[in-house]
C-alpha cells in the first residue's frame, strides 16, 4: 500500500488533469473511475498501484475535488472496503478437455502407430515384383527350340539328327526378354520403397479421436455452475452485514447500495453443483451468490472482512 504522501501526490496529479480536460464539467466517482480505467495517460501513470490504492486514490481525487481537507480524506478513506462477489447461475453441462486426446481432436494411428506408412500390400517389404513373364526365374522357354535345347539339323547325306541350340547353348532357355533375366521389377505400388501411405490415416500418422469426435471435447457427467466473479468497493456504513452463509436471493445484494463495479468477468465455474450444493447445503435453490473476499483498504479502523 502506498504512503499519504504518494496517495496525495497521485490524487493532485490525476485532479489536475481532469481539471485540465476540455470536455469535464462535473468530477464525480463514476467519471473517475472511468478515466482511471480507461485514459491510456491516466492508466499508465497509476499502472504500478494495487486495484486497492487505484480505489483510494479515485475517493481521494474525488473529496480532493469537493475542497475536502487532507485529514477529513484520510478518515473517510478508512472507511472504504472491496469485496468480491462471486454469483451461480444456471446449471449445465459443460466441455472439458477429452483426456484420450488431450484436446487435440486426434490420437495416433492405431493401424501404424503414428510411423504414417504400412508395408506394402503389393510386394509385402520386399520393393519388387515378380516378372509376370518368367514368374521371377528370369529365363523363358527358348523361342527356336521349343525348351528342348536342340534343334533338328540335316546331315550331309541329308538325314536329319538333332544338334544342341546355338541360341540357348542347350539349355532349353534364355533370358526372359520382359526383365533382362532379373527376374523382377521394382514395385509399381510402393516405387521400390517397400513402404506405402497408411490407408487408415493417410499418412499422417494420426486419426480422429473416436472418444470425442475430433472435438477436442467431451461433455461433463456432472452439472456445473455458470459462475459470475464481480469485485465492489463500497463504504463501512453500505456494508452492513458479514456474510456467514450463501445469499438465498438477489435482494441482499441490492442491501449493499454498491457505488462502483471494479471488474468483472463470466464464465463456468471449476466447481461442480454437487460440491456446491454439498458446501452451501442448497440443494433445492436455483442461485447460489457468496461473498468469497472482502478486505479493508487501510488497517486503521480495526475492522476487518475475511468471508468464506
Amino acid at each position: 500500500m502506498i504512503t499519504d504522501s504518494q496517495l496525495n501526490g497521485y490524487a493532485e496529479r490525476v485532479l489536475s488533469f481532469m481539471q485540465n480536460s476540455s470536455d469535464v464539467e462535473i468530477i464525480h466517482l463514476q467519471l473517475l473511475a472511468h478515466t482511471v480505467k480507461n485514459d491510456h495517460i491516466i492508466e499508465m501513470f497509476l499502472s504500478k498501484l494495487s486495484l486497492y490504492d487505484k480505489v483510494r486514490v479515485i475517493y481521494y481525487t474525488y473529496f480532493l475535488s469537493k475542497g475536502f481537507k487532507q485529514d477529513d480524506i484520510f478518515i473517510l478513506l478508512d472507511k472504504i472496503y472491496i469485496y468480491t462477489v462471486e454469483d451461480y447461475d444456471e446449471k449445465s453441462y459443460v466441455d472439458l478437455e477429452c483426456n484420450e486426446c488431450y484436446s487435440d481432436g486426434s490420437v495416433e494411428c492405431s493401424s501404424c502407430d503414428g510411423s504414417t506408412r504400412d508395408t506394402c500390400s503389393t510386394c509385402d517389404g520386399e520393393e519388387t515384383v515378380d516378372c509376370d513373364s518368367c514368374n521371377g526365374s528370369g529365363t523363358e522357354e527358348c523361342g527356336y527350340c521349343d525348351g528342348k535345347g536342340t534343334e533338328t539339323e540335316e546331315d550331309d547325306e541329308g538325314d536329319e539328327t538333332e544338334v544342341e541350340c546355338v541360341h540357348c547353348d542347350g539349355e532349353g532357355t534364355e533370358k526372359c526378354n520382359s526383365c533382362g533375366g532379373s527376374g523382377n521389377f521394382e514395385c509399381y505400388s510402393c516405387n521400390g520403397k517397400g513402404f506405402e501411405d497408411c490407408n487408415q490415416c493417410d499418412g499422417n500418422g494420426s486419426e480422429s479421436c473416436d472418444y470425442c469426435e475430433g472435438s477436442g471435447q467431451v461433455q461433463s457427467d456432472s452439472e456445473y455452475y455458470t459462475s459470475h466473479y464481480t469485485t465492489y468497493r463500497t463504504t463501512l456504513d453500505n456494508l452492513i452485514f458479514s456474510f456467514e452463509e450463501p445469499m438465498e436471493s438477489d435482494d441482499r445484494i441490492d442491501e449493499l447500495e454498491y457505488e462502483m463495479t471494479l471488474s468483472s468477468r463470466m464464465g463456468h465455474s471449476d466447481i461442480l453443483v454437487s460440491d456446491i450444493d454439498s458446501e452451501y447445503d442448497t440443494d433445492d435453490w436455483d442461485r447460489v451468490v457468496v461473498v468469497i473476499n472482502a478486505e479493508e483498504l487501510t488497517e486503521s479502523s480495526g475492522r476487518n472482512y475475511s468471508i468464506f
